[in-house]
């Protein structure tokens, strides 16, 4: 195991741990609440307990400054496909894969390397897109910084950890197109629309058709994969990550960290937060699950 590995690896645990912790015992000090939590679900705990607040008040950051992890994203990974791909062409911006140790598992060939990579610009690039000119946060909505250098962690990884198991590519390489490839690029097309669209559900419940913002409230969303499942962004991002798998064939272990990070992640935010509906919206949908339709 590499660094990217064990990092994400421990990440996956804490989460884990840290969200059954929350789950089975939802009166939590106010200090874990303030580390774990955020936005809606972290007020409406705080009301709950009657507890103040800690001094992890003092690093917290907006919460829409998730925009700033998918701009890190964007130029990261956008980097690293372009001297990709210039590589391939015979003009290198710069010999930039000799810095990767020489004794490491390589498990992609270049086509399936540069398929990765391009599906991880595209993603971080809409979710930036979505960030400046879809979601509405709300201006009270907070995370911890801890929450924000997670996300710029992960973000700004995700092309490197393709490339740590990549061989040092060649001018001109010959590319070699398997039912992996066309499988987990469908998977990750589909994904990103719905994910695109549930997204697009939650903001119209804060806007009117011309854009303009109506409140800030957090509202009972309806239709599409709401109507399956409280969190059909959580699920769509989880499919989108596993589309990422499929096309390397789940062969890159570096990455396949990354998802099991991502779906741990995605997992315990996903209950947490039906659980908040359920308590919040008295009539509230009881055949929902929270993140995986029939499931969970």
């Amino acid at each position: 195991m590499n660094f990217i590995s064990i990092l994400f690896s421990v990440f996956s645990i804490g989460i884990g741990l840290g969200g059954l912790f929350q789950i089975v015992q939802p009166r939590t000090p106010q200090i874990f609440q303030d580390l774990f939590l955020y936005g809606k679900i972290k007020d409406k705990a705080k009301g709950r307990n009657g507890n103040r607040e800690t001094f992890i008040k003092i690093i917290e950051v907006p919460k829409r400054w998730f925009l700033h992890m998918y701009i890190a994203g964007v130029v990261v990974n956008g980097v690293l496909l372009s001297a990709l791909i210039s590589t391939f062409v015979g003009y290198p911006i710069f010999d930039w894969l000799q810095i990767l140790p020489r004794k490491r598992i390589i498990s992609l060939d270049y086509t399936t390397a540069l398929l990765m990579l391009i599906c991880i610009f595209i993603q971080v690039s809409r979710r930036t897109i979505e960030c400046l000119f879809l979601h509405v946060f709300s201006k009270s909505g907070t995370m911890n910084v801890i929450h924000y250098l997670l996300g710029i962690t992960l973000y700004t990884l995700l092309g490197v950890s393709v490339l740590v198991e990549t061989p040092v590519p060649k001018a001109f390489p010959e590319f070699r197109i398997n039912i992996y490839h066309v499988v987990g690029v469908s998977m990750f097309l589909w994904s990103s629309w719905q994910h695109y669209s549930a997204h697009s559900i939650l903001a119209s419940l804060r806007i009117n058709p011309k854009g303009k913002i109506l409140t800030e409230k957090h509202l009972m969303p309806r239709g599409g994969w709401f109507d399956r499942v409280s969190c059909p962004h959580y699920l769509m991002e989880i499919l989108t990550y596993i589309s990422f798998g499929v096309i390397q064939s789940f062969a890159n272990h570096t990455f396949c960290s990354i998802i099991l990070f991502v779906v741990v992640n995605q997992v315990v935010a996903s209950y947490i937060t039906h659980m908040w509906y359920l308590k919040t919206f008295p009539g509230y949908p009881k055949q929902r699950k929270a993140v995986f339709p029939l499931i969970l």
